[in-house]
């Protein structure tokens, strides 16, 4: 046996525990470690897989969608804007009981219609001049002062009495004429009291518009 002391081995430095390292430093010590590249700028922005080019481009199709649409509705809403009105004053001539002649303008009380002047209903076997009492109901709420009106490119008209009325309001409801669904239902209101209080056409139902006409062609036979 050799006298020269021995040389003790190199003890390796120990190693921190698991629990003591950072997510990133939890690996075998010959394992590979792939760093991610940093990206900056631009290519911060750019989407780094497939599935994040797919993302982006359906975005981009959804916006260039929506920005087309856009300037499509901007040229064309000068052609879709609503007529212009004008206001229209004057004494009134009543053609039937919603319908006018102001300055030898024709116009309809927009939102309401009534029956034909001549037209005739009858209650029982009792016949009246229906049409005719529309008409004159609408000329009583006019009165002899002027007439207010604003008035649509087709002739459409809300106008006001004198007394700040809205002639068209007071003509249904008090049931000489009807609400014109097919274009507004603005005075639906006012026709539901006049049929539940059975006012003027409404007292013998002759406020159904189907009545009307064939009533009106009945007495023309």
């Amino acid at each position: 046996m050799s006298g020269k002391p021995q040389k003790a081995p190199e003890a390796k430095p120990a190693r921190p525990a698991a629990s003591a390292l950072p997510d990133a430093a939890l690996v075998d010590d010959d394992a590979e470690v792939i760093v991610a590249p940093v990206h900056t700028g631009i290519a911060a922005w750019m989407p780094h897989s497939i599935r994040g080019w797919a993302i982006a481009g359906s975005v981009a199709f959804s916006l260039v969608i929506i920005m087309t649409a856009a300037i499509v509705t901007l040229i064309r809403a000068p052609a879709q804007a609503s007529p212009s009105t004008v206001a229209l004053t004057g004494k009134a001539i009543v053609i039937d009981g919603a319908t006018i002649s102001i300055a030898n303008r024709k116009l309809v009380l927009e939102g309401i219609e009534a029956p034909p002047a001549d037209l005739i209903c009858r209650d029982r076997a009792w016949k009246y001049r229906c049409g005719d009492d529309s008409r004159r109901a609408l000329e009583n709420v006019i009165g002899r002062g002027s007439l207010d009106c604003i008035v649509s490119a087709t002739d459409e008209a809300m106008c006001r009495n004198d007394q700040g009325m809205d002639v068209a309001a007071w003509q249904v409801e008090n049931g000489w004429a009807v609400v014109d669904l097919h274009h507004s239902s603005r005075y639906f209101v006012e026709q539901a009291r006049a049929q539940e209080e059975a006012r003027g056409l409404w007292r013998n139902d002759f406020g159904q518009k189907e009545t009307w006409r064939e009533n009106f062609n009945d007495d023309k036979k």
